[in-house]
């Protein structure tokens, strides 16, 4: 009967511990849930800006989602996505320092994140690559598709849709290159 009475009493004690938690805690915990949110529409806002093509929109909600980001860990993978994204819509505007920096930047704060260990590093790689590709920089590009291909090898044991696309990705690069090496047939005619 004592044990009992022990227990009762445990499980009314643990229960209105909880309780207390939950109302004392909840109202801390509404402003991160909040942050989440609006970075969230921040970004979907510039994603859609981006699709349709409006840049300067896509811009400005991606750089208030950064604004927001702060409020974040910085090991916090959203701030990575935020500055990839930054990047990309900075080079579909031929701002290529401005998007070069962005992705630098997002590599840093990956590496901050989680070392160079996870599935997405090859993706910041990818993004710095077609950057370079973009401005006719293969040299640079190359070793960039190179690292990501090694890595997704490693991740996806040499098999799968994910090394495919990496080596595809790196054969374009090879096929620029020479394009860019080898003269045409009309440069060739006028060079004899």
């Amino acid at each position: 009967m004592r044990t009992a009475q022990l227990t009762g009493r445990a499980i009314l004690s643990f229960v209105t511990v909880l309780i207390l938690t939950i109302f004392v805690l909840a109202p801390s915990a509404k402003p991160q849930r909040q942050a989440t949110s609006d970075w969230d529409v921040y970004m979907l806002a510039g994603s859609r800006a981006f699709d349709a093509q409006d840049f300067t929109e896509a811009e400005k909600q991606a750089k208030l989602a950064l604004q927001f980001s702060s409020r974040f860990h910085p090991e916090d993978m959203r701030i990575e996505r935020n500055l990839r994204f930054l990047g990309r819509i900075y080079q579909a505007q031929n701002r290529f320092p401005e998007a070069e920096s962005s992705f630098h930047k997002a590599l840093q704060a990956h590496h901050d994140r989680v070392g160079s260990g996870d599935d997405t590093l090859p993706d910041c790689y990818e993004d710095l690559a077609q950057l370079y590709e973009a401005e006719g920089k293969y040299n640079e590009a190359e070793p960039l598709r190179q690292l990501a291909l090694k890595i997704i090898t490693k991740s996806y044991d040499g098999k799968g849709i994910w090394v495919a696309q990496r080596m595809e990705s790196l054969a374009a690069v090879y096929v620029a290159e020479q394009s860019m090496r080898k003269p045409t047939l009309s440069t060739r005619n006028r060079l004899a």
